[in-house]
């Protein structure tokens, strides 16, 4: 979603409160988080890197990450960085100055990891820390990240502690969990985990529980997801790359018999995710460069990214393929490091994509790409680019760090549906922030009702409104809306856009066995493009352009309000970054397009109960 007014976010929360929006993750510009990036050593030897993000549900968001910037009060020693954290209070909206998260930073370094912050919803925040001395440290806060307590070390297995993560469970249960390897052999290799139950101010004593599993070694890039009713399950890579996990049913007091997700052959692993509904749906994620289902096979410059999906709560699982869309069967592509999250039905996985342009969309110099599935991992859409800006920063990689390269990302949603999505880059965005290290952000707040508003105005006549969807392999995507109405519309309907009226397009269609939102495409009042605002006025229209694309996938808008009230829509949507749903669209019953003023609540809508064109990759239709 792109600029908003505050006007325009109470108007959009009161909308989401009578009726469930969607989280589809439709993001904005990126943007860095610190907010010295502007001002700070544009060299790239000043690092601000590996994010990591939580948010309540009400509003407030933090993000940590490590830095070596001593222009916020970063003090480098034998880790050459400490923690750092903004904060904000108005739905990810705007952030708080850059600060240093660990009290102790004159004596101590800290770093941040993903996966290295989280808040139980009701309160509390806590952090996990990597220190110089205490390896595995723990702050809290109890006032939505304001401030922190001083960095409490955890004793015991701490040794060559990494991969930290922190989960909070129901009732006031937290666990920390990390993998370390004991010295002089480093073997075993494990992971260990430290429970709190009372809201983590106290924690129990480090212990290895999965250590008897028969398949343990290793613990590389572990991630631990609980489903808050009982059920936790660790994920991990073993030693010799392929996945591997475990669960508990009776809220981590004891531990199962590990087991293979993805089939006999799950492939080679060294980063997954894993997400659950809540209903005893999990997925799992991974990449790999082995000849899973889908696949590049025996491609070993080829990573690709698969998935493995459980109906039963963690019980069995399906067999493992590829979601990364055709191209994974054909590329020289770079697919890894994906995360996937869950929320209102819909399933999101991103992940860093290099050398391969989505159809000379993107460039090859490393993007955040992603699929969605509305039908529990069932089906997945094409790829889509997720930073908006991935078709104007193309450059060839050269050496490493390369430049405009995106990576590391982090992913969070939260209750009320708006989602962060923080990573790693070395984007200048137009020379405008240096060519260091830095962190930046994007935002999500899906505008579009789960279900088709009622009540909407309606075109004139039969076939007086015209839908087009192009959804080839690659990222030439577009999508092309007509609508002409009758003298129902004032011009006090439309509000300014200008100023304080934003407007989303949404689309309804079958999907998991309901008509839901499948699509979203965002014009935010008052949104800035390369001459200034994207929305212009005459005596009779409103018209958004913004030819680069910089702010989403939406091209242009207009809509023309003539004597006696007669009313047309015209949308244009293209690139990379529009992601279609999955074609062909089901039309059971019909699908609906719909124009909704975010403002003041009225809509303009057509429905498509059959179509002209209707297949994998093109609908055509004319409305009923």
């Amino acid at each position: 979603m792109g600029r908003i007014t505050s006007c325009a976010v109470a108007a959009l929360l009161a909308l989401c409160v009578v009726r469930p929006c969607d989280a589809l993750m439709m993001f904005d510009a990126p943007r860095p988080l610190a907010s010295n990036a502007a001002t700070d050593d544009p060299s790239p030897a000043n690092v601000d890197v590996l994010p990591a993000v939580a948010g309540d549900g009400t509003g407030n968001w933090v993000a940590l990450w490590s830095s070596n910037d001593s222009g916020v009060g970063v003090h480098p020693g034998a880790l050459g960085q400490d923690a750092v954290f903004s904060r904000s209070v108005d739905d990810g909206v705007t952030w708080s100055p850059v600060a240093v998260l660990n009290s102790d930073a004159l004596e101590h370094d800290a770093q941040v990891r993903s996966g290295g912050v989280a808040t139980n919803g009701e309160g509390t925040w806590i952090a996990i820390l990597h220190g110089d001395v205490a390896e595995v440290e723990i702050v809290r806060s109890i006032d939505g990240g304001s401030t922190w307590s001083d960095p409490m070390p955890f004793d015991g297995l701490t040794m060559n502690a990494t991969f930290l993560r922190i989960v909070p469970g129901a009732d006031g249960k937290w666990i920390a969990m990390w993998r370390v390897t004991v010295p002089p052999s480093g073997w075993p290799e494990m992971l260990v985990l430290s429970q709190s139950v009372d809201d983590g101010i106290t924690w129990s004593t480090p212990t290895a529980p999965l250590l008897d599993d028969g398949w343990y070694a290793g613990g590389y890039e572990a991630r631990l997801v609980t489903d808050r009713a009982g059920t936790w399950i660790v994920i991990w890579c073993i030693a010799g790359g392929s996945v591997f996990l475990n669960r508990s049913t009776d809220d981590a007091a004891s531990w199962g018999v590990g087991a293979w997700p993805g089939g006999s052959d799950p492939g080679y692993v060294p980063r997954p995710d894993l997400a659950t509904d809540g209903a005893g749906t999990w997925i799992a994620v991974w990449d790999t460069t082995s000849g899973v289902k889908g696949a590049d096979p025996g491609n070993f410059t080829d990573w690709d990214i698969v998935a493995s999906r459980s109906t039963d709560n963690g019980r069995t699982w399906s067999e493992a393929s590829a979601i990364g869309g055709v191209p994974a069967l054909t590329d020289a592509g770079d697919r890894e490091d994906p995360r996937i999250r869950y929320d209102h039905g819909v399933w999101q996985v991103v992940w860093m994509q290099a050398f391969d342009d989505l159809g000379r969309t993107i460039g090859q110099e490393g993007d955040l790409v992603g699929v969605r599935s509305f039908d529990g991992g069932v089906s997945w859409t094409e790829p889509a680019a997720m930073n908006v800006n991935a078709a104007r920063d193309n450059s060839w990689p050269g050496p490493f760090p390369w430049p405009n390269l995106d990576w590391l990302p982090d992913l969070e949603t939260a209750a009320n549906g708006t989602s962060i999505l923080a990573w790693t880059s070395t984007n200048s965005l137009g020379n405008t922030i240096g060519n260091d290290y830095d962190v930046f952000y994007a935002r999500s707040h899906n505008d579009c009702p789960t279900a088709p508003m009622q009540g909407c105005r309606i075109p004139a006549t039969t076939e007086a409104s015209t839908l087009f969807v192009r959804n080839p392999v690659g990222g030439r995507d577009k999508l092309l809306w007509k609508w002409r109405g009758g003298s129902e519309t004032l011009l006090s309907d439309l509000g300014d856009p200008t100023s304080s009226t934003s407007y989303a397009l949404c689309l309804y269609d079958k999907a998991g066995g309901a008509l839901r939102n499948v699509l979203e495409i965002d014009a935010a009042a008052a949104s800035q493009c390369a001459t200034g605002n994207c929305w212009t006025t005459s005596e009779h229209a409103y018209s958004y352009q913004d030819r680069t694309v910089r702010n989403g996938p939406l091209r242009s808008l207009r809509l023309t309000f003539s004597s006696g009230g007669r009313f047309q829509i015209r949308g244009v949507a293209v690139g990379a970054a529009l992601a279609p749903p999955v074609m062909p669209l089901a039309l059971d019953p019909s699908a609906i397009m719909q124009l909704i003023n975010l403002e003041n609540g009225q809509c303009w809508q057509a429905s498509f109960a059959s179509a002209d064109v209707n297949t994998s990759t093109e609908f055509r239709g004319r409305s009923n």
